[in-house]
């Protein structure tokens, strides 16, 4: 067990290697044990709370805050270049890489921690200028440019990309409306009007006609988005996941229609015909269930 550390002989204060590395046990271990360290500063003036800050280490950082003693004087500290806490969110070179997949959601992801400092720092702070001249939304800004770049260009692609999908499935499912499985009779009414099956192919095709339009639609207002850094907090990605969403239901509905059609023409009393329709869904049921992970992998992150 961890008896007694000596945080001014280390070559590297444990506590802040443990932070900076975000093992909140060995933090929880080391301020159980010496409780005083939590008001430790470093060489550059930095405390856990703001190393755990530039080095994204959300858990860490929640676990000092509810510290409320220590939290207190810890948001209130300037370092020897004068940098706030806030400063360091637009800290780059500790870095690596987001948890969102996609540089749009990382970006995102950025400026969600940037406004969760800005909380807990005193409101006055955030005007506050370090050596260079800079408040801290500025550093921010200037250090998220590449970042930024890389944003715009993969939304920009995933949202042409949709476009075409979402296109396409608006221009089957509208041809499809006007195709009567079965055909009609002298009178032009449907021959399987009365077919359970034949409902379930006229709700999914309009839904999912309506689902694609609408979905397009989202997708070619992200286009004409200005993609602005703070467009990416909550804008462009609530419209990306508004389209997705309406993109991926109407692929659903799609095939939902597709099963009614094919049961529709093969209703016959012999159960050996249903064996056709059966051998469609399947390998169209695997297709969904293998394209589903990914996809609500990406509306997880959103």
């Amino acid at each position: 067990m961890l008896d007694v550390i000596n945080l001014k002989d280390t070559k590297e204060n444990p506590l802040f290697a443990a932070t900076r590395n975000g093992i909140e046990e060995i933090v929880s271990v080391i301020l159980e044990e010496q409780p005083h360290a939590i008001e430790h500063l470093n060489d550059m003036g930095w405390s856990i709370l703001d190393v755990a800050v530039m080095h994204r280490k959300k858990e860490i950082f929640s676990f000092v805050k509810r510290n409320k003693i220590s939290l207190a004087r810890l948001r209130r500290l300037i370092d020897r270049d004068d940098n706030t806490m806030l400063h360091h969110v637009a800290d780059m070179e500790h870095y690596s890489r987001g948890t969102k997949p996609g540089p749009a959601l990382e970006l995102q992801e950025e400026l969600k921690w940037f406004e969760r400092v800005r909380k807990v720092i005193p409101s006055h702070y955030v005007g506050l200028r370090n050596k260079k001249g800079k408040t801290a939304k500025e550093l921010f800004d200037d250090n998220h440019q590449e970042q930024l770049k890389k944003a715009q260009k993969w939304i920009k692609e995933t949202t042409q990309s949709c476009s075409s999908v979402a296109l396409l499935v608006a221009t089957v499912v509208f041809a499809a409306a006007y195709t009567v499985p079965g055909g009609s009779d002298e009178k032009g009414t449907p021959n399987f009007i009365n077919s359970p099956y034949f409902l379930v192919f006229t709700v999914s095709d309009v839904v999912s006609l309506a689902s694609s339009l609408t979905s397009l639609v989202v997708f070619l207002s992200l286009l004409t988005s200005p993609f602005e850094l703070q467009d990416f907090h909550v804008s462009l990605p609530g419209k990306h996941i508004t389209g997705f969403t309406f993109l991926f239901f109407s692929v659903i509905t799609t095939m939902l229609s597709f099963w009614g059609n094919n049961f529709d023409t093969h209703s016959i009393r012999e159960k050996v015909n249903y064996i056709t329709p059966f051998h469609c869904c399947i390998p169209s049921c695997l297709g969904i269930c293998n394209n589903a992970a990914p996809s609500l992998r990406l509306l997880y992150g959103l």
